[in-house]
C-alpha cells in the first residue's frame, strides 16, 4: 500500500499550568509521510488575552522522525486566569493540519504591581487641556515606588503625572493625576498613548488609552471595533462589537460597511446607519459568517464608516481556523462546542474525567457503561451537526446548564477528595439530581399530572426504594471489587437520582396547587 503524500501535526503536553508572569513551553510536532519535504508554517490562535507566543523554529522541514518547534506562551500579570483552549495549524504545499491543546493561568504568588487608568477615552481641544486617573493597584504585599512615565503623545502635545511616583499600601492601591495639554497649534487625529509604570525589581507594566486631538470648529466621529482579531472555526459565526464616538457635538448618521471580504465569507451589521448623541457614543453588533468553502488562514478586513461630511476606514483581522479534527466527530458535545466560548469548559471537565472521574474504581466502571449508550447514538449527531452549523448554536445554549453543574459537581469532588469513592459518588449523585430537575422536570410534570395521587405516591416510593438499593450494592460493589456489581449499580443509582430530581419540583408544585 502507498503511504499518504503529506504531514501530520501534533502537540505535546495537551495541557499545561502556569501562573501570571511565567511560560508555558510546548512541543509542536511536524511528521512527514511519502516523501512530503515542503516547508511547513505554523501559526496559532485563541491564546489568553494579555500573554503572547512564539515559535522558536518557524516555518518547519518535516522529516518522517519528526521536526519539533518549540512554542512558547508567555504570560503576564494582567493576562487573563482560567482554562484556555487555543489552536496551532501547519500550513504546507496543499494541505493544512491544526491540533489543539490547552493552558491553565494561575493567579501570581509574587508581589507585584498593575497600572490601570480611567477613563479609556479622552479628547483634547488646540489650546485646552484634559485628566486621566492612573490607578497603581498592589498585590501580595507589593510595597515600592513606582514610578510614571508616558509615550505616544502627538505633536503639539505635552503630559503630567501629579503625583509620581506613587506608592500603595500593602494590597492597596495609589492615584495619580495624568493631565494633557494641548498647544495653539497640535496633530489633530486620534492617537494611542501608552502610560508605563516601573519599579526597581519589579516588572514593568503598560496601559493604552486612546487620545482624540481636534479642533473646535471641527465635529469628527472615531470608528472603533472589539475585538480588534476575531477568530471563527470554518462554518461557524462570530460577533464583534462596532463603536462610534462622537468627536466635538458630532451627531450625524454614519453608514457602515466592511471590504476585503475573502471568499466563503458573509457578514450582517445589525444596524447599518448609526448616529451617536453629541458627545456620546453608539455601539452596534457585527456578525460573520464562514463556510465550509473559507480557506483556513489570517485575513485583514476594512471597516468603512461614512457620514455626509466625513470617511474613516479601520482594519481587523480574522483568523479561520479549521473545524474539529475528525476524533471529534465522535462526541456531540465536542462538536458542538469546538472553537466556541465554551471549550474552556468543555477542557476542563475533560481533563476532571480524565485526572479524577477515571482514577476511582466507580468512576471507571460507570463511564464504561455511559460510554456504550452515549457513543451507540453520539457519533450520527456529532456528523449532523457538523454538517449544520445552526444546529450547534442551539445545542450549545442547551449545553451551558449541564456544563454548570458539572463543574459544581467537580468542585464537590475536590471537598472530598481525601476518600474518592465516596467522593466521586457524592459528586455523581449531586449532578444526576441537578440535570433531572433541570432537563425534565416538564415531562415529569406532566407524566405525575396524568397519574392518579395514590400511583403517584407509589413511583415515588418505588424510586426511593430502587435509589436506596442502588446506592447499597454500589458501596458492597468497591469494597469487594466486583467491578460488573459496580457497573450496574453506579447506573441504577444515576437513573434513580435523575428520576428523583426531575420529581422533586412537579411533587412540590402539585401539592402546593392541590392538583
Amino acid at each position: 500500500m502507498t503511504p499518504r503524500v503529506g504531514f501530520d501535526l501534533s502537540i505535546h503536553p495537551s495541557s499545561r499550568t502556569v501562573s501570571q508572569g511565567n511560560q508555558a513551553i510546548y512541543n509542536v510536532t511536524v511528521r512527514s509521510s511519502g516523501g512530503f519535504s515542503s516547508q511547513v508554517t505554523l501559526s496559532y490562535s485563541n491564546i489568553p488575552q494579555g500573554s503572547n507566543a512564539n515559535f522558536d523554529l518557524n516555518p518547519v522541514t518535516p522529516t518522517s522522525e519528526g521536526n519539533t518547534s518549540k512554542l512558547t506562551i508567555s504570560t503576564s500579570l494582567n493576562t487573563a486566569l482560567g482554562n484556555f483552549t487555543f489552536n496551532i495549524c501547519g500550513v504546507g504545499g496543499t494541505e493544512t493540519h491544526c491540533a489543539s491543546a490547552s493552558v491553565t493561568v494561575t493567579p501570581s504568588t509574587e508581589p507585584y504591581f498593575t497600572i490601570s487608568i480611567q477613563p479609556s477615552q479622552r479628547t483634547v481641544t488646540r489650546g485646552g487641556s484634559t485628566t486621566f486617573t492612573v490607578t497603581v493597584t498592589s498585590h501580595n504585599g507589593f510595597n515600592s515606588d513606582v514610578s510614571l512615565s508616558l509615550s505616544g503623545l502627538p505633536a503639539g502635545t505635552s503630559g503630567t503625572f501629579t503625583p509620581s511616583p506613587v506608592r500603595p499600601p500593602p494590597n492597596g492601591i495609589a492615584t495619580s493625576t495624568l493631565n494633557i495639554s494641548a498647544s495653539a497649534d497640535p496633530s489633530y487625529g486620534t492617537y494611542t498613548i501608552t502610560v508605563s509604570g516601573s519599579s526597581s525589581g519589579y516588572p514593568p507594566q503598560q496601559v493604552q488609552v486612546t487620545l482624540i486631538v481636534s479642533s473646535l470648529t471641527q465635529p469628527d466621529f472615531g470608528i472603533y471595533i472589539m475585538p480588534t482579531t476575531l477568530s471563527i472555526v470554518q462554518n461557524r459565526s462570530g460577533v464583534a462589537t462596532i463603536q462610534i464616538v462622537s468627536i466635538n457635538n458630532f451627531a450625524e448618521a454614519v453608514n457602515l460597511t466592511l471590504h476585503n471580504i475573502p471568499p466563503g465569507v458573509t457578514y450582517l451589521i445589525s444596524n447599518p446607519v448609526v448616529a451617536p448623541l453629541p458627545g456620546g457614543y453608539v455601539n452596534t453588533k457585527l456578525t460573520i459568517q464562514t463556510s465550509s468553502s473559507t480557506s483556513i488562514g489570517n485575513y485583514t478586513l476594512t471597516l468603512r464608516g461614512e457620514s455626509s461630511s466625513k470617511t474613516h476606514t479601520l482594519n481587523f483581522f480574522l483568523v479561520v481556523v479549521r473545524g474539529p479534527p475528525s476524533s471529534f466527530g465522535k462526541c456531540i458535545i465536542a462538536t458542538a462546542t469546538y472553537g466556541s466560548e465554551l471549550s474552556p469548559q468543555v477542557q476542563f471537565l475533560r481533563e476532571f474525567r480524565d485526572r479524577r472521574v477515571l482514577s476511582t474504581f466507580s468512576g471507571r466502571e460507570f463511564m464504561d457503561a455511559f460510554n456504550i449508550w452515549y457513543y451507540s447514538f453520539s457519533p450520527q449527531v456529532a456528523s449532523w451537526l457538523t454538517e449544520h452549523p445552526s444546529g450547534c448554536e442551539v445545542l450549545k445554549v442547551m449545553l451551558i446548564p449541564l456544563l454548570e453543574i458539572l463543574q459544581l459537581s467537580e468542585k464537590i469532588y475536590v471537598m472530598f477528595e481525601f476518600a474518592p469513592e465516596s467522593a466521586i459518588t457524592m459528586a455523581g449523585i449531586l449532578a444526576s439530581f441537578l440535570i433531572g430537575l433541570t432537563y425534565f422536570w416538564a415531562p415529569a410534570t406532566f407524566l405525575l399530572k396524568a397519574l392518579p395521587f395514590k400511583n403517584r405516591r407509589r413511583l415515588v416510593s418505588s424510586t426511593a426504594i430502587a435509589w436506596v438499593t442502588s446506592i447499597t450494592l454500589l458501596a458492597v460493589g468497591v469494597v469487594t471489587l466486583t467491578a460488573p456489581l459496580v457497573m450496574a449499580a453506579s447506573t441504577m443509582l444515576v437513573l434513580c437520582t435523575v428520576t428523583i430530581g426531575s420529581l422533586s419540583l412537579p411533587m412540590v408544585v402539585l401539592r402546593v396547587l392541590r392538583v
